[in-house]
This record gives C-alpha cells, sequence and structure tokens, in this order.
C-alpha cells in the first residue's frame, strides 16, 4: 500500500509539472466578472436561472433556528441536515459553521454545473453540499466575531464550449489554459469501480479554475458521452478529475472534448450572522413539540435504551469521516451488539423503512454482530429492495472503535488495515448478504454479490429459508393458551431458572436471572403448590405498554393456590419471528 501510495504521488507531480506554470499565469490574468446586484434577496440571470436567497442556520442544523438574510424567520426550514460535521476539523469550537439555502429556478438540475460561494470575512472556501427539489444546500464557516456578511454566489448554467479536442494522453495547451491526459490507475472511482470494468477511463489535471469544466467522448457516430462520476480534487489554482464513460469502447471513440462555460454571479448584501429573537423562540416552540413526539416514541424501559442507540445511528450522516458523528455512531453500533437478540425487532423494523442506503448497511453490520437468526426474514426481504454499490474504505480515529469494527466487518481485515485503522463498508447488498451468511452458516453461490442479482439473490435465500423451516413441529405455532399452560408448569415445579430461559428475549434483557429466581421464589412460599386454573379472558394485541411493536397475546388465569383460594394470574405472550409464543410478562395477586 504505501509503494502505491508513493507512486500515486509521483504520478500527479509528473502530470502537474506542465500545468502548474499556466496556473500561475492563470492568477495574474484574472477574469473580469459581472456582478448582478439582488433585490430582495431575488435575481435573474442572462441563462434564465432565478435565484432566492432563502436564508441560514447554524450547524448541526437540527433544531436550530432558520433566519432570512435579514434576521427574521423562515417560514418553512428547506432542510434538516447538511453534508458535513464540524468536528472533523481538529479547531472547529473555534468557529460558527452556517447552512445557507438558496432556491433555484429556470432549469432542472442536470443542466446547472459547478456552483461557487463566496462570503466576504469567511475563514476558508465555501461548500455546496447538495442539491434537490430546486433548492442549493451549502455550508461556511466564520470566525465567532463575525456577524454580517456579503455572498457573491456563482451560477454555471449556460452553453458549453470547447475549449480543447483531444484524443490520446498527453498534455494540451490553448492560450493560458492548459490539461494533461493520463491513465488512471489503481481501484478508483464511486465505490470501487476500478480498471478492470468496462469502458473509457482517463485521469485530467487542468488549470482552469474560474469557470465551469466537464470532459465529454464523442462516438464515431457523433453522439456525445456525458462522464460518470469519478471524483475530482485539487486546489484553488490546480484540479484533478478521472471521467469514466462506461458504455464505450477505444474502437468507438472518435474524440474526447475538455468543455468549459462561464459563471454568472449574484451579489447578496447584508447578510445577518445571527438569528433575530422571534426566529429562536420559533425554533424553541419547535423543538419542544419534536422533543414531546420522541419521548412518545422512545418509550420506557429495554425498549427506550434500544431506541436511544437506533435514533443516534438514524441520525448519524458522517460515519465515512473522524468527527463526533462518527464516535457516535460505532458506539451505538456497539452497544446494540452488546444488548444482542433484544435489539433484533428494532433494528429490522429500521431496516425496512428507511431509504438510505447507508444507514441500511449499518443495520445490517450490527445484525450480523448480534447473529440472532430471527433477523433472517427481514434481511431476505430487504435484500431485494437494495441496489448493488460496491463497497468504501472508512478511517476511524479511535484504536478501539476501530477494532471493534475491523472485528466484525463483512470481510477478514489484514495487519495493513489494523494498522490504518481503516474498515471496509459494503453497500446494503453486501451486508445483508453476508449477514445472512454468518448469521445461517449457508452461502448462495458466488454470484451473490453481482449488481442484477439482488432480486434473484433474494428469491434463492427465501426458498432455501422455507425448506428450512418445514420441519417445524406444531408445538413452534401451537395455542398461545397451550403454550401459557406448558411454561406455568414450570412454575408450578418451582423451576424457575428454566422457566426464565424459555421466556422472550425482550423479558430477559429487563431482568436478570437471579432476581427473576428470587422474586418467584418469595411467591411461591406466599401461595403455596397450585390447586386449579381456568382461562377467565383472552385477548390479542399489536401493542404494549414500553414494549415493540408485535403480536401479543394477554391471557388472564382464574387461579387456586395452597395458600390463597382466589388468585388471579396474568401471563402475556409474544409470537417471537420464528412462529414460537413466548412469555415475557407474568403477574400473580
Amino acid at each position: 500500500m504505501r509503494l502505491v501510495s508513493c507512486i500515486c504521488v509521483l504520478t500527479i507531480v509528473a502530470l502537474c509539472a506542465a500545468v502548474v506554470p499556466m496556473a500561475a499565469a492563470g492568477r495574474v490574468q484574472s477574469r473580469r466578472q459581472s456582478v448582478i446586484r439582488a433585490v430582495d434577496n431575488k435575481a435573474t440571470l442572462r441563462s434564465g436561472v432565478s435565484i432566492e436567497l432563502l436564508g441560514l442556520t447554524y450547524i448541526p442544523v437540527k433544531g436550530q433556528p432558520w433566519w432570512k438574510p435579514d434576521g427574521s424567520p423562515v417560514d418553512e426550514p428547506p432542510f434538516d441536515r447538511v453534508g458535513t460535521d464540524p468536528s472533523v476539523d481538529p479547531n472547529w469550537e473555534q468557529f460558527n459553521y452556517y447552512a445557507v439555502a438558496a432556491r433555484l429556478k429556470g432549469k432542472p438540475a442536470d443542466k446547472l454545473g459547478q456552483v461557487k460561494w463566496r462570503f466576504r470575512r469567511a475563514d476558508g472556501h465555501a461548500r455546496t453540499t447538495y442539491y434537490h427539489k430546486n433548492v442549493l444546500a451549502g455550508w461556511v464557516r466564520f470566525p465567532k466575531y463575525v456577524k454580517t456578511t456579503t455572498l457573491r454566489l456563482g451560477i454555471a448554467g449556460g452553453h458549453w464550449e470547447t475549449l480543447i479536442a483531444f484524443k490520446d494522453y498527453g498534455s494540451y495547451r490553448k492560450g493560458k489554459d492548459s490539461i494533461a491526459v493520463s491513465k488512471p490507475y489503481g481501484p478508483y472511482g464511486p465505490l470501487g469501480s476500478g480498471l478492470g470494468e468496462k469502458g473509457l477511463y482517463i485521469r485530467v489535471v487542468y488549470n482552469v479554475t474560474d469557470r465551469d469544466v466537464r470532459i465529454v467522448a464523442v462516438d464515431k457516430n457523433g453522439k456525445v458521452h456525458l462522464s460518470s462520476s469519478g471524483g475530482s480534487g485539487g486546489t484553488s489554482d490546480l484540479r484533478r478529475t478521472i471521467a469514466n464513460f462506461r458504455d464505450l469502447t477505444q474502437d468507438k471513440l472518435q474524440e474526447y472534448r475538455f468543455e468549459v462555460r462561464e459563471y454568472e454571479w449574484v451579489e447578496f448584501k447584508n447578510i445577518a450572522l445571527r438569528p433575530g429573537k422571534e426566529a429562536v423562540a420559533r425554533a424553541e416552540r419547535k423543538r419542544a413539540v419534536e422533543q414531546e413526539k420522541l419521548e412518545q416514541w422512545l418509550g420506557e424501559g429495554q425498549t427506550r435504551r434500544i431506541r436511544e442507540q437506533i435514533l443516534t445511528l438514524r441520525e448519524s450522516y458522517h460515519v465515512h469521516e473522524p468527527c463526533n458523528s462518527q464516535v457516535a455512531a460505532i458506539s451505538a453500533i456497539q452497544e446494540l451488539v452488546r444488548m444482542g437478540a433484544l435489539a433484533v425487532p428494532e433494528l429490522i423494523t429500521e431496516l425496512r423503512q428507511t431509504e438510505r442506503w447507508l444507514y441500511k448497511s449499518l443495520i445490517a453490520f450490527t445484525l450480523r454482530a448480534i447473529g440472532d437468526r430471527r433477523a433472517v426474514p427481514g434481511l431476505i426481504e430487504v435484500l431485494g429492495q437494495s441496489r448493488y454499490r460496491g463497497e468504501f474504505g472508512i478511517f476511524i480515529k479511535d484504536e478501539h472503535l476501530a477494532k471493534f469494527m475491523l472485528d466484525n466487518q463483512h470481510c477478514s481485515a489484514d495487519e495493513s488495515d489494523r494498522q490504518a485503522k481503516t474498515i471496509r463498508l459494503g453497500c446494503p447488498v453486501i451486508e445483508i448478504v453476508k449477514a445472512l451468511d454468518k448469521i445461517t452458516g449457508h452461502s448462495e453461490g458466488p454470484d451473490r454479490f453481482s449488481p442484477e442479482a439482488a432480486e434473484a439473490v433474494k428469491a434463492r435465500w427465501q426458498r432455501w429459508w422455507q425448506q428450512q423451516n418445514k420441519q417445524k413441529t406444531d408445538v413452534q405455532v401451537e395455542d398461545p393458551v397451550m403454550a401459557a399452560m406448558g411454561w406455568l408448569k414450570l412454575i408450578d415445579a418451582r423451576d424457575y431458572g428454566k422457566s426464565f430461559d424459555e421466556m422472550a428475549v425482550l423479558f430477559r434483557g429487563a431482568v436478570s436471572k437471579a432476581d427473576w429466581e428470587k422474586t418467584m421464589d418469595l411467591y411461591g412460599k406466599g401461595f403455596g403448590k397450585a390447586v386449579s386454573r381456568k382461562v377467565q379472558s383472552k385477548r390479542h394485541t399489536r401493542h404494549l405498554p414500553a414494549g415493540p411493536t408485535g403480536e401479543y397475546v394477554i391471557i388472564e388465569f382464574e387461579s387456586s393456590f395452597e395458600h390463597k383460594s382466589k388468585a388471579a394470574e396474568t401471563v402475556t405472550l409474544m409470537r417471537d419471528r420464528d412462529g414460537v409464543w413466548r412469555v415475557t410478562r407474568y403477574f400473580i395477586k
């Protein structure tokens, strides 16, 4: 790995050698920019794009007030998260971090290119985090003493023009603009795509940083092919990127084109970096309502402890970076694994409901580490709804958290990974299939990671799982009354230890075996031997106080004992995912 890293550095340096002089020249010959002044935080560009600066808020966004450039409250927050965690920066506590929202109209998202944010008195460059449903999200940081700013927003929405056309590797120049084209090396691109995949791949280093840039390929029929994302990087003076054309081969290629288009600039002045009183008050009222709803969902007891960890994991959007969010997410996974089978029903519910592929992967990772077979049906179900996306590496700064993740990742970790504290996290297809493999001790063939195979592999797993369950005896789907009577015989025989072992995992996680035996021994001595018992009522329900949603039966018995001729016993059973009715609560009075 060190050798590859050295080769990468040397190659980039060599490629940049021909481009750096032109980058320096570009700094001297800066392009003149015409700027449109926004009126009431709105402006329309020559390209037909209209812009409205909606407002800003602090990062982390959740629960924070949103305010307009004049400090007044935003009617409806444009979004509730951004693609950054300030704690990635070791000096983050010295700054205020802000998320900024602007609404763009007039052109679809795929017709808009790069966006440039330039804030007066900002510390460092602002970044775009995403563009969705006409809302552009960015983030920026300021020294804490800065209270107002001016924003110049650059939008590239005009027509593309070919700056340089080429077909072979090498260096190309037009005026002060230059590019260096080379063959990519090593695995690269989105989530593990590499040189062995079908298509054309080129690495381009360029000094064109004052205009929007794209690389296209033209086939021999004149059709223009857009590059799929291959990642980019560099500095403010020099950039590099990989262009991927997966549906092309060399014999079909006519030429590549390095295309550019100008930015149009809009200026927004006197932007308040502090919310007004009404914006703060509105946020406080909203937080109170949301907290009340959250408390209702969290519940009590063991359910609350499980859901608190799930909530932490659900709201962790930056697991791929060594930051506070990463630490919180991995710590939550650790705690859920410690809780074991108790957490499985809630985790399966989350797995079914979420659309976030990274969250799905983390849940499947957790279920694999727990290793409980009751997760199998839910994993199989979600497998068919998942799309193959490969895998990627995550650096974990904390040594103990890194060891935990490496010990539980879907593949064996080698010594270099352990030294680098880098784990491999797969897309949901990989993490789910590997979870099924581990939990069942069974595999569904070498093609189970194929991008096209998720639905087919799901069907194979379903057939195998159904075959395994054909041998279940009637006792596993028996009447809950019979299950309750069979369990009560253990109580009558004062075999309290075995009665505890045969109760639902949900109960066993809330009470220790020793406490259960001690409590039941006191009841046994007080009530004496059982004389008679008959069912007084039976009620089915999907919900219990402080319990997860499931299938429950509450059975009340009219009973008689040696020292108490008339007593009431209440036995609550839940149907586990394997079809077995198990006692989860017992009361006697």
